[in-house]
C-alpha cells in the first residue's frame, strides 16, 4: 500500500501551509529522510524530508496552494503501484479546479446592472491600480495580526526614558565587542521581566500559563514583512552573548534559514522601530504571548537633569499588553522599571560577558 504524505504541523498556532517547492517530481524516487518539499507557514519556508523511501506515485497538492494541516499532499509507494485508484480528496478538487479553464461568468439578467468590486472605488477603472494576490507570507501576517487583535485585549502605555547613560554604556562596551541599542534592550527587558512574572505570560483557555523561561523574540523587518526569531532563556545569557545571538539570527532571518527551534518558544517581544524614525506607535501583541515592547529613536534635546536643563538622549518605550492578563498598574509598573534599568544601565545590564 502506497505510504500517504502529509501537511505537517509545524507549530502550535499552525492551521494550513502553502507548499512553495517539490523538490521530487511524480514518477522519481525517494529516500525515507530526503528532502522532498519545502512549506511555508509562520513566514519562514521549511524544508520537509520524506516518510519514506520508494516512488513518488502522485503530488496532490500543487505549490502556492493553502492546504489544511493533516491533508495528504502526496503518496509514496513501489514500482507497480502508480495505476492503483486513489480516493478523491479536497486537495484533489483544487488541484482540479487550478488546472481547468476558469468557467465564464453568467450574464446577468438586467442589462443596466451595475456591479462594483469591494475593493474598488466607484468610478475608479481596473486601469488604475495594481492587485496583488493576498498569499505567501503577506497573507501570513494578514491572518495573524488580525488575529491577535480579535482574541485579545490589547492597550498600550508610553514612557519616554533618558538613555544618555545607556549610550555611554554601549560605547565603553564597543571597545571589547559589537553591540547594539537592541541588544542592551533586550538584556534589560529580561532582566526586568524576572521582577514582573506576569508580562511573561500567556492565556491558554482558562489558565494563565507563567512561564519560567525567558524567551525574547526580536522582530526582523524583511522584504515581504516581519518576522520574530527567538532568543531562547534570555534571562540567563549574557549581554556578549545575546549581542552574537541577535547578529545570527538576524542574518538567518533575512535568509530564511532559521530552524522551526528557532521559531518557537517566545515569551516576551522586542520591536524597534527607530531606525525609521519612529518616536511612537502601538505594537501588536505577537500571539500567544501577553505583551510586546515598541522601542523608538533616540532623540538629543533639552530636559530636566539634576535640576538643570541639559541637552539629553531620550527615547520613547510602549508597552502593548492584553488586560485580560495584565492590568493597567502592573503594566505601568513594569515600564517604570524597564525606565530605571535603561537609565542605569551599569546596574541593570548584569554580566556583560
Amino acid at each position: 500500500m502506497p505510504i500517504e504524505v502529509i501537511m505537517p504541523k509545524l507549530s502550535l498556532t499552525m492551521q494550513e501551509g502553502i507548499i512553495t517547492r517539490w523538490i521530487k517530481a511524480e514518477g522519481e524516487r525517494v529516500d525515507k529522510d530526503e528532502p522532498l518539499f519545502e512549506v511555508q507557514t509562520e513566514k519562514v519556508n521549511y524544508e520537509i524530508k520524506s516518510p519514506a523511501t520508494g516512488i513518488l506515485i502522485k503530488i496532490l497538492c500543487l505549490e502556492d496552494i493553502s492546504t489544511p494541516v493533516g491533508d495528504v499532499i502526496a503518496l509514496i509507494g513501489e514500482q507497480g503501484e502508480e495505476g492503483i485508484d486513489i480516493p478523491a480528496l479536497e486537495t484533489d478538487l483544487i488541484r482540479d479546479k487550478t488546472e481547468s479553464e476558469p468557467e465564464a461568468e453568467p450574464e446577468t439578467e438586467a442589462a443596466d446592472k451595475v456591479v462594483i468590486k469591494d475593493d474598488v472605488k466607484a468610478g475608479v477603472t481596473d486601469e488604475e491600480y495594481q492587485v496583488i494576490p493576498l498569499q505567501g507570507m503577506r497573507k501570513i501576517i494578514c491572518e495573524r495580526m488580525h488575529q491577535s487583535l480579535m482574541q485579545s485585549a490589547q492597550m498600550t502605555h508610553s514612557v519616554e526614558v533618558d538613555v544618555t547613560e545607556l549610550a555611554k554604556k554601549r560605547n565603553a562596551i564597543k571597545m571589547d565587542f559589537a553591540v547594539s541599542y537592541n541588544d542592551m534592550l533586550i538584556k534589560i527587558s529580561a532582566e526586568v521581566l524576572k521582577n514582573h512574572p506576569m508580562v511573561n505570560s500567556s492565556l491558554k483557555g482558562n489558565e494563565i500559563h507563567v512561564f519560567k523561561k525567558i524567551n525574547m523574540g526580536m522582530a526582523v523587518a524583511v522584504p515581504d514583512g516581519l518576522i520574530v526569531p527567538v532568543i531562547q532563556n534570555a534571562g540567563e545569557k549574557t549581554l556578549r552573548e545575546i549581542a552574537s545571538e541577535t547578529v545570527s539570527l538576524a542574518e538567518k532571518t533575512r535568509a530564511l534559514k532559521l530552524t522551526k527551534e528557532e521559531m518557537s518558544g517566545g515569551t516576551f517581544t522586542v520591536t524597534n522601530l527607530g531606525m525609521f524614525g519612529i518616536d511612537v506607535f502601538t505594537p501588536i501583541i505577537n500571539q500567544p504571548e501577553s505583551a510586546i515592547l515598541g522601542i523608538g529613536r533616540i532623540v538629543e534635546k533639552p530636559a530636566i537633569f539634576e535640576g538643570e536643563v541639559r541637552k539629553r538622549k531620550m527615547m520613547f518605550l510602549s508597552l502593548t499588553f492584553d488586560h485580560r492578563i495584565i492590568d493597567g498598574a502592573p503594566a505601568a509598573e513594569f515600564l517604570r522599571d524597564m525606565q530605571k534599568a535603561v537609565e542605569d544601565p551599569e546596574t541593570s545590564l548584569g554580566k556583560i560577558g
